[in-house]
């Protein structure tokens, strides 16, 4: 492998890298959200 090629593999890798853990991270924020959501509307029930 060329340095060249090893250089483009790498970057590929790393930009594939940063976006499964931005990924990840919305996920994670979606899922958060969900939560908090499902937990609003059973206080809510609670209080009614």
């Amino acid at each position: 492998m060329s340095k060249l090629q090893r250089n483009r593999y790498l970057s590929q890798y790393q930009y594939n890298l940063r976006n499964q853990q931005e990924e990840a991270r919305q996920q994670r924020l979606d899922s958060l959200e969900t939560k908090t959501t499902v937990n609003d509307n059973f206080f809510q029930q609670l209080w009614i």
